[in-house]
């Protein structure tokens, strides 16, 4: 199917009642937007509004993405075409992946790592262990170039570049550079002298040991969590970090600690949800929460995540299992359904719950 780098393939794009329309020129038409939630405005000391609930729109999914900005992604057990879900109008259409490719899981290592940015979606393919990159605006699809050694490990997606291990691919120009230092994937070059000295030292140097889980950085902030008490910690470059209060607990992940922090078009997410894969411990009473910040306006916003019962692997557990991420307009929980594994435990199908920030 594939056979040369940054080959060019065409993917179906099927147009569906309620879904994205796509043109001739393979852009999205916009609809109405949906899914509008009231909003309180509140300080960043203060405790965050309490929003509506957040509403179900797929179940059954094995693979889930977001770019950060307007489209999400995912994929169900047993079905080759790729949902895609404009979060901006609401609407939702399929398009169908080369013939053996899949959608990126962006929890596939066992902890959200951002596979996707704008509109650009990473696939897995059978053939030769191959990745592409999936344009949902075009429908169009990128064979990643593959390792000397005929391997292929790219992972983290940004706006200009790919990168995976020790390589950097761009986007562009499909030219591939060997990678050994921090890099920003939004920025010309994949430069970090855009950020100040003070975050770059905490997104080199952070206590979280490429836990990607823990912390989130974009441009000059640093978001992770702060004390014993579930708090988040927003630093800056420059004055005193913001302490954003959340009720939560310093137990560790799975425990009310705060995690899978996602800090892109001007809002910082985060949950104090638990974790299915590896293994699941007892949930105690305490119910996890999704919450959001807006940088610009310090609006904070808080949805209860819906406790499920996970089957599989064993006994039932009931919980908040899963993990959160966004777009500029909506949240989304990615919410574990069923689990395989014995000791070892893999997340096997999920229920995707999304709300409105609007």
């Amino acid at each position: 199917m594939f056979k040369e780098p940054h080959r060019t393939v065409e993917s179906a794009v099927t147009t569906v009642v309620g879904g994205i329309e796509a043109g001739g020129d393979g852009r999205y038409r916009h609809g109405l937007a949906a899914l509008a939630v009231g909003l309180i405005m509140l300080s960043a000391g203060a405790s965050p509004a309490v929003a509506s609930s957040l509403h179900r729109l797929a179940s059954g999914t094995v693979a889930f993405s977001s770019d950060g900005t307007r489209f999400v992604a995912w994929q169900n057990r047993g079905d080759e075409q790729i949902v895609v879900f404009d979060s901006l109008t609401g609407r939702r259409g399929s398009i169908t992946p080369p013939v053996g490719c899949r959608l990126h899981n962006e929890v596939e290592s066992g902890e959200p790592v951002i596979s996707a940015a704008a509109g650009r979606f990473l696939l897995e393919c059978e053939e030769g262990d191959a990745q592409a990159l999936l344009d949902m605006r075009t429908g169009k699809t990128v064979l990643l170039p593959k390792k000397t050694n005929g391997t292929s490990d790219w992972y983290r997606v940004g706006a200009r570049y790919v990168m995976g291990v020790n390589v950097l691919y761009d986007i562009a120009t499909g030219a591939s550079t060997r990678l050994d230092r921090t890099a920003d994937l939004d920025a010309p070059g994949a430069s970090t002298n855009g950020i100040c000295p003070a975050v770059r030292r905490l997104v080199v140097h952070n206590p979280w040991d490429g836990l990607h889980r823990g912390f989130a950085f974009q441009g000059e902030l640093f978001a992770q969590s702060s004390g014993k008490r579930g708090d988040v910690q927003l630093d800056r470059c420059h004055g005193r970090p913001t302490i954003l209060r959340a009720r939560g607990t310093g137990d560790g992940f799975g425990n009310g600690e705060p995690e899978d922090f996602d800090l892109r078009s001007g809002l910082l997410s985060w949950d104090t949800g638990s974790e299915a894969a590896g293994y699941i411990p007892p949930e105690p009473k305490f119910r996890g929460g999704l919450y959001t910040y807006e940088l610009t306006t310090h609006r904070r916003q808080k949805w209860l995540l819906p406790r499920l019962t996970d089957t599989g692997g064993g006994e039932a557990n009931r919980g908040t299992y899963g993990y959160s991420t966004h777009t500029a307009s909506m949240v989304f929980w990615i919410a574990t359904q069923t689990i395989g594994g014995d000791k070892i435990l893999d997340v096997e199908t999920s229920a995707v719950y999304a709300a409105s920030l609007k």
